[in-house]
This record gives structure tokens, C-alpha cells and sequence, in this order.
């Protein structure tokens, strides 16, 4: 619940006007009637609000590497088919060599679980109830 202080709506819009005039925290304190340690969360506080306030809503997730995470494996992707290998891309987009790694990996398995195909899919997927019936055979009822 906000506090009317000093003709102020709440504590902290008292608080911050006062500190404009260059009171410190234990004057604003003792004017207002709390701690000088309450003044400074409060004060705190309201600036954390501000910073968030702000922020533009349609910021884009950045991820480790300053650029969205699908970016930086669509750019990944694009150098790694263009022949270069995993060094020339961690150099070429500052990134860790891990990190480039593992992207590829990723995309290598992608490109395999596409060419399986949908026969081999449906196959694997009627070996696998298959087994099932045969082990456990409550379960398929």
C-alpha cells in the first residue's frame, strides 16, 4: 500500500524528489520518519524500475555471442557448408571452437534423421512395438 509523504503520492516519489534537491539518505530519512537504509532500497528500487521500464519490449533474446542463438547456427551452418572448417568459423565469428562443434553436430544429425526417410521411420517404429508386444505384452492390451 502506498504512504502519502510529504505531500508526495507515495515514499518513493518523496524520496527521489528529495534526493534531486541533494539530500542524503539520512536527511531524506529523518524528514520522511524511516531508516536511511529503507531510503536507499527505496531509492534503489525505483531505479531498477526505470532501467525496466526502458528496455524496448521487442528486444530480440540475445544469446552468449551478442546475436540471436538462430542466427549465430544459421551463420554457422552457412560457413561450415561453404567449406570452411571449424576453426576458420569460431575465428570468423569470434566464437569457441566447442560451440561451433556443437552446432554442427546438431546439424548433422538433423540432415541424417531426414534422409532415414519415412520408410525406415515407420520400420523402426513397428520394430520397436514389436518388442514391446514380445517383452511386455500387458502393456499392448
Amino acid at each position: 500500500m502506498s504512504k502519502e509523504t510529504l505531500g508526495y503520492p507515495t515514499r518513493t516519489e518523496a524520496v527521489i524528489a528529495l534526493a534531486a534537491q541533494g539530500l542524503t539518505n539520512r536527511e531524506i530519512g529523518e524528514k520522511i520518519g524511516i531508516a536511511a537504509s529503507t531510503v536507499a532500497a527505496l531509492a534503489a528500487s525505483a531505479q531498477r524500475a526505470k532501467t525496466i521500464r526502458r528496455a524496448p519490449a521487442t528486444t530480440p533474446k540475445r544469446g552468449r555471442y551478442g546475436m540471436p542463438t538462430a542466427q549465430l547456427e544459421t551463420k554457422i551452418m552457412d560457413l561450415y557448408e561453404a567449406g570452411l572448417t571449424r576453426d576458420q568459423i569460431a575465428a570468423r565469428l569470434n566464437i569457441r571452437r566447442e560451440s561451433a562443434d556443437k552446432i554442427i553436430g546438431y546439424m548433422r544429425i538433423g540432415r541424417s534423421d531426414q534422409a532415414t526417410g519415412a520408410k525406415a521411420i515407420a520400420h523402426a517404429s513397428a520394430m520397436l512395438l514389436a518388442a514391446i508386444r514380445r517383452h511386455h505384452p500387458e502393456r499392448c492390451a
